[in-house]
């Protein structure tokens, strides 16, 4: 199919019909399946992030995405349509394109409990850039039964980074704090996806039996006969099957927050298909489990270099114990951390040693690390050519032609813009997705990984 047939395939589709659930999707196959609203909306989430890797026209990779955008809020829209309830319709204004996501949420944790979704009625009492607050209490008097509801945006309004680190920060201290007394706020069930981060809290945590459909603890063991999807995505990896594999880790941190394979296992298949968020939300919900931990520390720092933020990368790395690994890809971060920083001649510093000290670097790594190198190498020669050119005409405006200074001038106005560019283009290649995304992942990290 030409790409202009692709194209009008796109635009002529109907996005204003409500759908029922469970919907049914043609798979890539020809084959209709059936999803609940939670399996569409992450199936069309992950659509949009492997865009980039399935389509080598950036026009129809966009395209598709755009088109899986719109699907995740017609899929959004039905089930608030056909399964909110009075209050949460009042409060639909202040949650946004997140309603349907927040009525999917309450009626799966809540349903079949002694306290049922219709009951409850939402309350804004707090907002920031990052999340939302509301007051979760029933409408009939006489129950003592009250939740907080925390809804997180992982969007492009806001600092997407920001707001999904906060939120496994605060999942991760409710987990500390579970089975107190009552008086504290305590844990009651989570959800998050690509765009956004649920948590419902009530006093002690322990306030309501819940029902849900996959466990919430560690100590929540699937049933023995059910498979397990960390040797599951093992086996597909084997096969070639790379996203299958990824959501198959992402299933086994889900199940059981306390799988560290499955964690890096995750980030370093994201990493390498160029997922770049889908990493960052395993290496960030990792290293709360694992606060102490060198090597999801040390895929933190890879996450922050990914999009940009110089400084924590460099916090991450510090807060690695002395005794960890001495390896060619923690000396290539360390050296991106310093460029990242300005710091020209200690990043520079730290490429070569990484060579020099790695006697058999990874080839991909490698490869990032000549890129980077040639980089810094054109940023060179661009200064000091127009540094020559500034000599020169110094030299000419003093024999000849006061106006040569005018050149000077502009050479010395140059030097700081090829400075910027060389920045630009570095950032650049740390984030591009897809298959031109740089590998900074060295796979003895997920051999590793898989072995223990």
């Amino acid at each position: 199919m030409d790409k202009n047939r692709k194209l009008r395939r796109y635009s002529r589709k109907d996005y204003s019909q409500l759908v029922d659930f469970p919907v049914e999707i043609v798979g890539r196959d020809g084959v209709v399946r059936r999803y609940s609203f939670e399996e569409s909306v992450r199936l069309y989430q992950r659509r949009i992030a492997s865009a980039d890797n399935r389509y080598d026209d950036g026009d129809i990779a966009a395209a598709e995405q755009l088109h899986c955008k719109r699907r995740i809020e017609q899929l959004r829209r039905s089930y608030f349509a056909r399964y909110g309830w009075s209050a949460i319709q009042a409060a639909e204004e202040g949650i946004g394109e997140f309603a349907g996501e927040v009525a999917a949420f309450l009626r799966r944790y809540l349903d079949g409990s002694e306290m049922e979704p219709e009951n409850l009625a939402l309350t804004a009492i707090d907002e920031n850039e990052d999340r939302q607050l509301y007051f979760a209490s029933p409408r009939e008097p006489g129950s003592d039964k009250r939740f907080l509801l925390y809804v997180y945006r992982f969007t492009v309004d806001n600092d997407a980074a920001r707001a999904r680190e906060e939120f496994f920060s605060f999942l991760k201290a409710l987990q500390t704090v579970r089975g107190t007394n009552s008086s504290v706020e305590g844990l009651v069930a989570f959800h998050h996806s690509a765009d956004c981060g649920l948590i419902l809290t009530s006093p002690g945590g322990d306030g309501v039996q819940l029902q849900p459909t996959e466990p919430l603890h560690a100590h929540s063991a699937a049933p023995l006969a059910a498979p397990d999807p960390l040797r599951e995505g093992i086996a597909l990896l084997r096969q070639g099957e790379r996203r299958a594999a990824l959501r198959r880790f992402v299933r086994a941190y889900e199940s059981n927050h306390y799988r560290k394979a499955a964690y890096i296992s995750a980030f370093a298949v994201a990493d390498h298909l160029g997922a770049h968020p889908e990493a960052e939300t395993a290496a960030l919900m990792g290293s709360r489990y694992f606060a102490d931990d060198d090597e999801l520390l040390f895929l933190l720092a890879i996450s922050h270099v990914r999009r940009g933020d110089g400084q924590a990368a460099k916090k991450s790395l510090e807060q690695i114990s002395a005794n960890g690994p001495n390896r060619f890809d923690r000396k290539l971060i360390a050296a991106l951390v310093e460029l990242m920083d300005n710091n020209v001649r200690g990043g520079r510093r730290l490429l070569l040693a990484a060579v020099e000290d790695c006697s058999d670097p990874d080839p991909r790594l490698l490869a990032t690390q000549r890129l980077i190198r040639a980089q810094l190498m054109a940023r060179n020669a661009l200064q000091v050519g127009v540094g020559l050119l500034a000599v020169v005409s110094i030299i000419a405006a003093v024999m000849s032609n006061p106006w040569f200074l005018i050149v000077t001038g502009l050479s010395i106005m140059v030097v700081p813009a090829v400075q910027t560019a060389w920045k630009r283009q570095l950032m650049r290649s740390l984030s591009t997705t897809g298959h031109n995304a740089v590998s900074l992942v060295d796979p003895a990290v997920l051999r590793d990984a898989l072995r223990n």
